[in-house]
C-alpha cells in the first residue's frame, strides 16, 4: 500500500509503460519525446503534454504525480496474482535467476492456498538491463496452487526466454483463477494431490512456528542475500 504522500517517488523511476493506457507503441512514442520514466512525464510542462496528446497528456500527467480518481472496489473478482523480485545487480546465470525464481513461487503458492485459489496458466515476468520486460506462459493441464509446479513450469520458462544477457529482475504469476478446491491433478508424471499436501503440512508448520520452521535448500544456497523483494505478492489485473 502507497500512501499518497510517497507515491510520486514511488513511481518516479519507473518506466511509463506501467500506466494505464500506455501500450508497448505508445511508449516508444512517449520515449522518442523524452518521457522514458514516470518522473518525466510528471516534472513535463501539462500544456506541452496536452499540445502533443489531447485529454489523454493531462490524464498521464496526473497519474504521473499518483493522482486518480477512479474508485477502488475491494469486491472485484482477482484476475491473478504474482510475486517478483528486482536485483541489487544484473544477474546473467540461469542458476542465479532460478534461485531467485524459487522463494516469489513458494510466495504465489502460499498465497493461493491461503486465498483458496488455484491457477490455469503460469506467466513467468522477467525485465532485461535495458528496462525491456519479456513475458512467457503456459496453460497447465490442471489448475495448480504448489510452488512445486510453478518452478518447475517457471524454470521451463526461463530456460526459453533468459538468452544469457542481463536480467534486473523476474517474477512469477498464476491467472486464470480458479477455487482451490479443483487443485491436484496429475503434472508432470508426478502427484500434484501429494505435493499439495505436503505444502499444506508447511504452511501449517510455518503458521505454528513462524515462516523460518521451514526452509528449502535451495533457499539456504550461498549468495542469496544479493536479490531484493520489490515487495509482497502482488495481484495484477491481467
Amino acid at each position: 500500500m502507497i500512501g499518497a504522500a510517497e507515491a510520486r517517488d514511488f513511481l518516479a523511476p519507473r518506466p511509463v509503460s506501467i500506466l494505464p493506457g500506455v501500450g508497448p507503441a505508445f511508449a516508444e512514442v512517449l520515449e522518442r519525446e523524452g518521457f522514458r520514466r514516470i518522473g518525466d512525464l510528471a516534472a513535463a510542462d501539462p500544456r506541452r503534454l496536452a499540445d502533443r496528446h489531447g485529454a489523454h497528456g493531462l490524464r498521464l500527467h496526473q497519474l504521473a504525480q499518483g493522482l486518480d480518481a477512479r474508485p477502488v472496489n475491494p469486491a472485484e473478482a482477482r484476475k491473478s496474482l504474482s510475486s517478483e523480485t528486482t536485483f541489487d545487480e544484473d544477474l546473467r546465470r540461469r542458476g542465479d535467476l532460478e534461485d531467485a525464481l524459487w522463494p516469489l513461487c513458494e510466495k504465489v503458492a502460499s498465497r493461493a492456498r491461503l486465498e483458496a485459489i488455484a491457477g490455469r496458466v503460469v506467466t513467468l515476468k522477467l525485465k532485461t538491463a535495458d528496462f525491456r520486460t519479456l513475458t512467457r506462459r503456459r496453460t497447465l493441464p490442471s489448475p495448480t496452487q504448489t510452488a512445486h509446479t510453478l518452478f518447475a513450469v517457471g524454470r521451463e520458462l526461463l530456460a526459453a526466454g533468459a538468452d544469457g544477457g542481463a536480467f534486473r529482475l523476474v517474477g512469477i504469476g498464476i491467472s486464470e483463477l480458479v477455487p482451490g478446491g479443483q487443485a491436484g491433478g496429475d503434472l508432470f508424471a508426478g502427484d500434484e494431490s501429494r505435493r499439495l499436501s505436503g505444502e499444506r503440512a508447511i504452511d501449517a508448520l510455518r503458521g505454528r512456528f513462524g515462516p523460518a520452521a521451514v526452509v528449502s535448500g535451495r533457499a539456504l544456497k550461498p549468495g542469496r542475500g544479493r536479490n531484493t523483494p520489490e515487495s509482497p505478492p502482488k495481484e495484477r489485473g491481467s
